[in-house]
């Protein structure tokens, strides 16, 4: 993925952390993917007191967490925990919106072209992750079925 990098607000994340913490079940559990999901999920618990969210913060998520993300791109992340838990994400690329759309909740589906700078990212993170991606892309055009 070489597309656009896309630079995220503070102030975005917090409305999307809003909208996304109305689509969980109040008194929900939560445990954030390091680091970007768990960024997300201890605002969540903070902006959305009403909610009542416990957060936890242990190596791995508990049998009833909910698993937060920031971002799926790919979906590697992620289909770790899908098939035991709820997965909620703040942004989804479009490009995976049916793997989204099978136990992963989302607020906003975004372009797959761009790459979403979160607030918490330089943009130096940002380029090597795009050449990390362009990198495994060409290997799997090498060798499809390894």
């Amino acid at each position: 993925m070489t597309g656009k990098i896309e630079r995220i607000t503070f102030e975005t994340v917090l409305e999307q952390c809003c909208r996304l913490g109305y689509m969980l079940p109040i008194g929900s559990c939560l445990w954030g993917i390091p680091r970007g999901g768990t960024l997300v999920a201890l605002l969540m618990n903070y902006i959305s007191p009403e909610r009542e969210f416990t957060v936890h913060l242990d190596e791995t998520p508990r049998a009833n967490d909910i698993v937060i993300d920031d971002v799926l791109e790919t979906g590697q992340q992620l289909s770790r925990y899908s098939i035991h838990h709820t997965c909620a994400v703040l942004y989804c690329s479009s490009n995976y919106l049916s793997l989204a759309l099978g136990g992963v909740k989302h607020a906003t589906t975004i372009e797959h072209a761009n790459y979403l700078l979160m607030p918490w990212e330089t943009e130096h993170e940002a380029k090597v992750w795009q050449k990390k991606q362009a990198t495994d892309a060409e290997a799997d055009a090498l060798h499809p079925f390894e």
